[in-house]
């Protein structure tokens, strides 16, 4: 999810015998014995057919050490590669075209947040990190010695530093940077501020659909007056067009996440039943790697936890233990604010707030760079946070500007999300599951709960309270009006239990009504996922776990039953059309508004949405700014629906109306899906564009290895829209999916529970788990998992043993040969 766009210019390395033969004498070893040093106790890992450990200690000490070991020994390279990128480490092994990426990454300053929240950890927590790092470092030992570490440092020529407590926190924070885009949403505004004036940026302010689905309802509590988009009045000095181009492209806002629960009165089990698929960039190794950690004491099981870890992280963040069920998705809450700083005119150093001038902290960073001389970088961090202009390759411009642009954000802040998680992996009902939930701050999130008591969703995190604006542009860094005066308290965050509906949805929607007194956010994700979840709910009355399977993939396209009923008759009132673009007409009026693979109707409504957006926008932003558009299904949605009434705003009018936007793009539609597919629209199929195969970082950037390190592309359906969300890129690749999906009856938690993790356990090209579950997750298939010891225990076996048995790394029987 964090490097696989960043590289893209990477020395190719042959295939020869002995590259063959290191990639096989490097694959994990699943079976006999092994040292591990620091054991308490004997560990025992099984591995299933899928590849998933289950590991089995006699404490916590040992299951974490464990956990780091097994870990590593499918992911290493992976870790590595997320914690370069969150430390601004990548330029070192990968060379100067990740330069600007560790530039920005040291400026944002991760590694120093996570050491901050190190500090405040418990004294346990701490002693658990530990031993999670010391199997890591274990593992790298052993595969160094033995010249078993995973290929792609081989080819790059590097070995991997040891593993240690800041590691994990920072890849927590690089977590939180991912599901957090309010800072690039404000750079967008204000260079369109900039661009276009700021009544022309007003209008793409986000909207949500009046009738859009809204998870809690503030019943029974007077209505808060609307809140207007508030913005400081500003002329945009600042140039951010090179920041702005560091970010990624395509910020779509239909990316996200689905959770639901439905009460045991709704279930044909007559117990809760929980859904989770969290969207995240589809990626090969995937972000999550599937665990199940149990201590044992005797035959009785003090901790037996299975679901997702975060590779390079100890603990499950998703999933279930013997009594409870969460999942999570992103809350799309605005937790970044963009200060614009004045500078003393004859010191760069100095900052203004309220007519006295302050120090800025002064970090110099060395930056290592593969084959040049080292980058030195100087990072200011003023008390709003650090100086985001002037890092990438505007330093020359800005050297004479009287402004900066400084990040405030939750996650600078000393935070202790692990310690919630580790808390939640033991909790036993929503009294404890709650609790643990005070532990957590950053990124902010909706957690959905089952068990076999109560259904809930509570709001967790660290969400600022505003006073004279609402982050969506960057307001005046030297007023104190504009200050944060604090954070919500966490009894005030939204929270829904026990509705008397028994339906809990979340869908990075509308969290909360306008009855709440705290402003959230203007820019939710579009309802189309939230309303079609809610709709096919309330459509089942006593549903089962295959009806929630279905609705994880449900590939229905509600933008399009809502739109097509007014751009079509457009369209038919057109008389120029030519034979294919009537062909194309068709299709669209045929199409039953499902995005299936086999069907053409996705594709010509797809391409067509794509071309209605660069005709309205483009022409005013440019292609670097229209390419990273925040908000734009909902604004351009809103847009289409006004117009249709009568209320062309200006964007719509210097198209030249919705009827011209409509009818110019769909000709610019029809033609590039010709050039796709070819001029029979009789043969265009969505799935021959929209494919899924995540490529592995390394294969992404050389052909010569893209055909042994690549996942398979296949067709696929879904959508940006659907509930099974499939979000193509721009050549119709997906890139953000639900690489894992899980479903869990809690009728028997452990016969009942069900997931997939695409494509595969191992980050091991040559392994069997690299990519067996890909074809499974395309087709919307899951697994039942094995939790039941007398399951689990036929599947492969490794034992770990305490390095005082004797001095060496790998025994072939139960007593130590060396």
């Amino acid at each position: 999810m964090f490097f696989q766009n960043r590289i893209n210019n990477i020395m190719a390395a042959s295939f020869t015998r002995a590259t063959i033969g290191y990639l096989t004498r490097s694959q994990t070893k699943t079976t006999g014995n092994l040292v591990l040093p620091g054991l308490s106790h004997e560990v025992k890992v099984y591995r299933d057919q899928r590849g998933v450990p289950h590991i089995e200690a006699a404490d916590n000490h040992d299951l974490y050490k464990a956990q780091g070991f097994v870990t590593a020994q499918d992911r290493l390279w992976q870790m590595d590669m997320m914690r370069r990128l969150a430390g601004g480490e990548l330029a070192e092994v990968l060379g100067n075209t990740q330069l600007n990426s560790d530039k920005l990454f040291r400026t944002l300053q991760l590694r120093q947040s996570a050491e901050r929240s190190y500090q405040i950890y418990s004294e346990q927590t701490i002693t658990y990190l530990k031993s999670y790092c010391s199997g890591v470092n274990g593992f790298i030992q052993q595969a160094v010695e033995k010249g078993r570490l995973p290929l792609e440092f081989k080819l790059l020529k590097y070995q991997p530093a040891p593993w240690k407590p800041v590691d994990c926190l920072m890849i927590l924070k690089l977590m939180s940077y991912d599901m957090s885009e309010n800072w690039r949403a404000e750079t967008y505004r204000y260079q369109l501020a900039k661009k276009a004036g700021l009544q022309l940026c007003s209008q793409l302010f986000p909207v949500y659909p009046p009738e859009g689905f809204v998870t809690v309802k503030s019943e029974g509590k007077a209505k808060v007056p609307f809140r207007k988009p508030a913005y400081p009045y500003m002329t945009p000095s600042l140039d951010l067009e090179a920041l702005l181009s560091a970010t990624k492209q395509i910020p779509d806002e239909t990316a996200g996440s689905n959770a639901w629960v439905l009460s045991g009165k709704r279930t044909k089990s007559g117990s809760p039943i929980l859904a989770n698929d969290p969207h995240i960039n589809h990626s090969n190794p995937s972000l999550w790697y599937q665990a199940h950690l149990v201590v044992s004491a005797g035959d009785k099981s003090k901790t037996n936890v299975i679901g997702a870890s975060i590779p390079g992280v100890p603990g499950i963040a998703l999933g279930h233990n013997d009594h409870i069920a969460w999942g999570v998705t992103n809350t799309k809450i605005d937790t970044q604010d963009l200060y614009i700083e004045k500078k003393d005119p004859n010191n760069k150093y100095k900052y203004e707030q309220e007519g006295l001038w302050f120090d800025a902290e002064v970090y110099h960073e060395t930056i290592k760079v593969k084959g040049q001389p080292d980058t030195e970088l100087e990072v200011l961090v003023t008390r709003h946070g650090p100086v985001l202009s002037g890092v990438l390759g505007m330093d020359k411009e800005l050297e004479d500007d009287k402004e900066a642009l400084a990040l405030s954000w939750t996650a600078h802040q000393p935070t202790t999300e692990l310690e919630a998680l580790l808390s939640m992996n033991k909790a036993t009902d929503w009294k404890e599951f709650r609790d643990a939930l005070k532990s957590y701050q950053t990124p902010v999130l909706t957690f959905v709960f089952a068990s076999q008591d109560d259904i809930a969703a509570k709001v967790a995190g660290l969400v600022p309270i505003r006073g004279n604006h609402d982050g969506l542009l960057p307001v005046p860094g030297w007023k104190k009006e504009y200050e944060l005066s604090g954070y919500i308290p966490f009894d005030e965050l939204p929270e829904l239990v026990n509705p008397d509906e028994g339906i809990i949805v979340s869908a990075n929607n509308k969290i909360m009504d306008d009855r709440y007194p705290y402003f959230l956010s203007h820019a939710w994700a579009p309802s189309y996922r939230a309303d079609r979840i809610y709709e096919v709910l309330t459509g089942i009355s006593k549903a089962s776990v295959e009806d929630m399977l279905k609705l994880q993939v449900d590939y229905a396209n509600p933008q399009a039953e809502l739109l097509l009923p007014f751009l079509l008759p457009i369209l038919r009132g057109k008389h120029a059309l030519g034979l294919m673009e009537l062909s194309g007409l068709d299709i669209l009026e045929k199409w039953d508004r499902v995005d299936e693979a086999k069907q053409s109707g996705p594709f010509v409504f797809y391409i067509w949405m794509n071309a209605l957006g660069r005709i309205v926008f483009e022409p005013m932003m440019g292609k670097v700014l229209y390419a990273r558009m925040f908000d734009k299904v909902n604004v351009l949605d809103r847009m289409i629906i006004d117009a249709n009434e009568g209320l062309e705003n200006d964007w719509i009018k210097r198209a030249g109306g919705l009827q011209e936007a409509a009818v110019k793009s769909y000709q610019v539609a029809i033609m590039e899906c010709a050039q796709l597919q070819g001029r029979d629209p009789m043969k265009w199929e969505w799935g021959n564009y929209h494919r899924i195969g995540p490529a592995h970082p390394l294969g992404a950037g050389l052909k010569a290895l893209g055909f042994l390190m690549n996942t398979q592309e296949r067709p696929v359906g879904g959508s940006n829209i659907s509930v099974g969300a499939m979000v193509p890129n721009r050549d119709g690749s997906v890139y953000w999916s639900a690489s894992w999906r899980t479903v869990v009856d809690l009728s028997d938690i452990r016969q009942c529970s069900y997931d997939i993790l695409a494509p595969g356990q191992s980050g091991h090209f040559g392994s069997r788990h690299y990519q067996d579950q890909a074809h499974d997750h395309a087709q919307g298939t899951l697994f039942k998992q094995t939790i039941a010891r007398e399951e689990y225990q036929q599947g492969r076996l490794l034992r770990l043993l305490p390095g005082g048995v004797k001095k060496c790394e790998e025994v072939r029987d139960s007593v130590p040969l060396c």
